[in-house]
């Protein structure tokens, strides 16, 4: 079992959720954020990109927000678009600041901010902002459930042919998440590790192992879904759906489909780390506590 640690709260912490694409962060964040102590606020850094014609988050404020209004009359960040507007031209750090200065003022010191903006580069980002003390979450799936589901992905949107075998999938997986363990193992900072299927299958005990390690008090709550007390803008649909997601779902289309197969086989060192990542809460003792 992972280490308990002491989770002091204060307006300077902040829980970063890292991970892969179609790993499972956004439905750790509404799950985080369901708890009285925390809100969830998606991929903070993905609206802080810089774009042709402005930041990300410009772009969507005519979208809705998790909570239910449109992203420019948000109350949260339909005030950090007016302050990000009257400070262009800012480093993505500086305008992450300017979020965590609407967060404090709206939601007070004893609130604190998850972040799920997944990439070690933005979590490099984070470590180089001034002040703040964070927390890293890393959630992993299941290297044959990620490759179905981004095959299914580059078919949906339409992707290169190369896009739609499981090989450059598996390969991506692979250093992604070799890169974010490796980056986590050598650091100095305490965090927590879990699989998107751990978390899928099995809440009711995976949810409270990871509130006591974050030394908050686990509240059943958390495993209502209930996005529309988020602030989530950039994740993946459930955010924007509701009624359809009030309880978790494992997904598991890639029980029958065989796509994933020769090159997991193919690669030992994609099984190893994948058992290492997904399947290392000392399942068997922890589900049966």
């Amino acid at each position: 079992m992972q280490a308990i640690m002491t989770f002091a709260l204060s307006m300077n912490k902040i829980i970063y959720i890292a991970g892969s694409q179609n790993s499972g962060t956004t439905l750790l964040n509404i799950i985080l954020g369901g708890h009285s102590n925390l809100v969830g606020l998606g991929e903070i850094f993905q609206l802080l990109k810089q774009k042709k014609h402005g930041l990300y988050l410009s772009e969507r404020l005519e979208e809705n927000c998790s909570c239910g209004v449109k992203v420019k009359d948000c109350a949260f960040w339909g005030e950090v678009s007016k302050r990000l507007d009257a400070r262009h031209g800012e480093h993505i750090n500086q305008r992450y600041n300017i979020v965590r200065d609407v967060f404090l003022e709206q939601f007070g010191p004893d609130r604190i901010m998850v972040d799920s903006s997944k990439s070690l580069s933005y979590l490099k980002n984070l470590a180089d902002v001034p002040g703040i003390d964070f927390v890293p979450v890393h959630i992993t799936r299941d290297v044959r459930a990620y490759c179905i589901s981004r095959i299914d992905r580059a078919f949906r949107d339409n992707k290169k042919r190369k896009m739609r075998k499981a090989t450059i999938h598996l390969r991506k997986w692979y250093r992604g998440n070799l890169e974010m363990s490796q980056y986590l193992e050598t650091g100095n900072r305490p965090y927590f590790r879990l699989g998107y299927e751990e978390l899928s299958l099995f809440p009711d005990k995976l949810v409270p192992a990871l509130s006591a390690w974050l030394g908050l008090s686990y509240e059943p709550g958390m495993l209502n879904l209930a996005p529309e007390g988020c602030h989530i803008v950039h994740g993946n649909r459930m955010r924007d759906q509701p009624e359809k997601n009030r309880t978790i779902r494992y997904d598991n289309r890639w029980f029958y489909r065989s796509e994933w197969l020769a090159p997991f086989i193919l690669s030992s060192k994609t099984r190893k780390l994948n058992n290492k990542l997904v399947y290392q809460n000392e399942i068997n003792r922890l589900w049966e506590q």
